[in-house]
């Protein structure tokens, strides 16, 4: 008999969480049916795909709503009626700590003992460890995505339940899966010049022009607008460096028209949302994640995949995956002028830049697949379940 897993996702936009959840889905053994509750949106097509099936759903639960009685009667019914007919042996939410919560306080009152795990995925800073480390409580294993975070929420923790609750699991990346020679089914709409670069056949490091790039939402906590002005302060000593930019959101307006005020805009290219972006990142020369608020960016761990030198803000758990000096070059966030000073040191050299891509490369094979993710979450799983039969 199938072992079924309800996945609950709060968002089906092209970002990381649903990429994790699709690379995570199209590599779980085949006795494992998966089940997807989540909302309709961009990356709906994809989840299909790998998932046995989709239950459209409720807005998620939030902290700030938990006392608007009527909304969360609303979510608690729609998650008793799921579990009720879909019965599942347990049930993995991402993100949405509130509705991990209520999926183990509807599961009791309906008498079913089915295992709950949490993968927090993002925080956008202290409150959400504090608000994680409460709801922690509810749910029988929280996946970190890195190790720093895994330690900051198990100390937040009673020492009871500390070391076992909480585990790590990094991210991982196809591209990674592909320089290892797993299997090419797993790499969804890689083109033949992706599998190239990800094989170590990518092309010059010295081409007429330099392209610097970076892939992720446009908004706010991105920190894309620093980018721009840190890539506008080397133009002049660098005229031939060109700025793509991939991902969409609510703040692209406002940067093409920074782009425009610092006077690089025939410089930057906008790219767009993209639902496979390794084809685009593959053409950087160098990958810049100017990020004000991470966990473990999965843009960064597929740069590092295609054998791409990263320069990165120093935030989150940005720096295991990035060896600051090895496999590029760790910033201040909010600060163009060392942003552009890191970009700059890679500008100079290429032999730098190969040495760097070559050795991100290698880490993300070592760290960062994601047959090694999926792995690993299925041991969780098959944990939990032998510990409830």
């Amino acid at each position: 008999m199938a072992i079924r897993v309800m996945h609950f996702c709060p968002f089906m936009y092209y970002g990381g969480t649903e990429r994790h959840l699709y690379n995570l889905l199209s590599r779980l053994p085949s006795e494992f049916e998966s089940i997807v509750c989540a909302p309709t949106g961009p990356m709906t097509p994809m989840i299909e795909s790998v998932a046995d099936h989709m239950e459209p759903r409720l807005e998620p639960l939030r902290v700030k709503n938990l006392r608007i009685g009527q909304a969360v009667r609303e979510v608690l019914d729609d998650i008793k009626k799921r579990l009720e007919d879909l019965r599942p042996d347990l049930v993995h939410v991402h993100i949405s700590r509130e509705t991990a919560f209520a999926i183990r306080k509807v599961a009791r009152e309906i008498g079913m003992n089915c295992p709950v795990v949490l993968t927090p995925h993002v925080y956008t800073g202290s409150v959400d460890f504090l608000w994680t480390s409460l709801f922690a409580r509810a749910v029988d294993k929280v996946i970190a995505v890195s190790d720093s975070e895994r330690a900051r929420l198990a100390r937040l923790l009673p020492s009871s339940i500390r070391n076992e609750r909480v585990v790590s699991i990094y991210n991982g990346t196809p591209l990674a899966d592909c320089c290892i020679g797993a299997a090419a089914s797993h790499v969804r709409s890689l083109s033949p010049e992706v599998l190239s670069s990800a094989a170590g056949e990518a092309r010059s490091l010295e081409p007429e022009s330099i392209t610097i790039g970076t892939v992720g939402r446009l908004s706010k906590e991105k920190g894309t607008v620093y980018l721009l002005r840190a890539f506008s302060s080397l133009t002049g000593e660098f005229p031939n460096i060109r700025l793509v930019i991939v991902g969409g959101g609510s703040l692209r307006e406002y940067l093409e028209q920074a782009a425009k005020s610092l006077g690089v805009a025939d410089k930057v290219r906008f790219a767009g949302v993209m639902d496979d972006t390794s084809l685009e990142a593959s053409q950087f020369d160098i990958f810049v994640s100017p990020s004000l608020n991470e966990t473990l960016s999965m843009s960064i761990i597929e740069a590092m995949a295609l054998g791409k030198p990263v320069v990165a803000t120093r935030v989150g758990a940005t720096h295991e995956a990035v060896v600051h000096g090895d496999t590029g070059i760790l910033c201040k966030p909010r600060d163009p002028a060392e942003l552009a000073q890191a970009i700059r040191a890679l500008l100079i050299s290429p032999e730098t830049r190969r040495r760097m891509g070559e050795a991100g490369r290698q880490r993300a094979v070592n760290l960062f697949s994601a047959q090694r993710m999926a792995d690993k979450t299925v041991g969780v799983y098959r944990e939990l379940l032998a510990s409830s039969a």
